[in-house]
C-alpha cells in the first residue's frame, strides 16, 4: 500500500468522485467515420486483485463527517488535510473514505459518509472535526485498478469473493486512495477497498 509522506500529504488534495465527460466534434475523422460525427470514447473497464480477508489493526482517525453528494469529496478531504497539517498532527497513513450508507439505498442527499486520516499521539480535535478510534477488524478487500469514479464492478467482485468464502457483511465499507487521480492516468488509479466482514 503507497501511502504519502506526511510533509506532502499537507499539500496533496485528492479530487473524487468527480465525473468529467467531454466530447465533441472530430477535427479530422479517420476515413471510415463521416466528418461530423462524435468520436466515441472507449472506457476500460476496472479490474479487481489482491483478494484476501485479514485482521487489520486498530487505529486512531481524524475525521470529517459529510452528507450528501460525493462531489464533495476533493473539499472535504482538502478541509481535513489542512486541518490535519496546521494542527501538527503525526499522520500514519493516507486519506480515506468511511460510507454509512449508498445511493442504492438513499436519495442523494440523505447519503453520510466520512474523509478520515490516521493519526499517532492525538487525544482531542476541534470540531467539526472528530476523533475515533476505530477497532482491530477482520475484513475483507481488494485493489481496484482504474478510473476512481467506475470502481462499481471492483464491489461486484470484492461482494461476490465474500459470498463464496462464506463470511457476510459487518460493517461500513471503506476506500482507501493509493494514487493521487490528479497525477495518475485514469486507468492507472487504485483504490484499496475494505468491507468488515464476519465468518458464517
Amino acid at each position: 500500500m503507497r501511502t504519502p509522506h506526511c510533509s506532502t500529504l499537507f499539500n496533496v488534495v485528492l479530487v473524487l468522485f468527480f465525473l468529467c465527460a467531454a466530447t465533441g466534434l472530430a477535427a479530422d475523422a479517420p476515413p471510415d467515420q463521416p466528418p461530423g460525427e462524435k468520436s466515441e470514447v472507449v472506457v476500460m473497464p476496472n479490474s479487481m486483485s489482491e483478494i484476501k480477508a485479514e485482521t487489520l489493526p486498530a487505529m486512531t482517525l481524524v475525521a470529517l463527517s459529510m452528507s450528501g453528494s460525493y462531489e464533495q469529496h476533493g473539499a472535504a478531504i482538502g478541509k481535513l488535510m489542512m486541518y490535519t497539517g496546521m494542527s501538527g498532527f503525526q499522520m500514519t497513513g493516507g486519506p480515506f473514505g468511511i460510507y454509512l450508507n449508498s445511493p442504492e439505498e438513499v436519495a442523494e442527499d440523505s447519503l453520510l459518509w466520512q474523509v478520515c486520516v490516521p493519526v499517532a499521539g492525538v487525544t482531542a480535535v476541534e470540531k467539526p472535526y472528530e476523533l475515533i478510534e476505530m477497532p482491530e477488524m477482520l475484513a475483507a478487500y481488494g485493489i481496484c485498478t482504474g478510473p476512481i469514479e467506475t470502481t462499481d464492478p471492483c464491489y461486484g467482485v470484492l461482494f461476490e469473493w465474500i459470498a463464496k468464502n462464506s463470511y457476510e457483511t459487518a460493517g461500513p465499507l471503506q476506500e482507501h486512495w493509493l494514487t493521487d487521480d490528479r497525477t495518475t492516468p485514469p486507468e492507472e488509479n487504485k483504490t484499496k477497498i475494505v468491507i468488515p466482514v464476519v465468518k458464517k
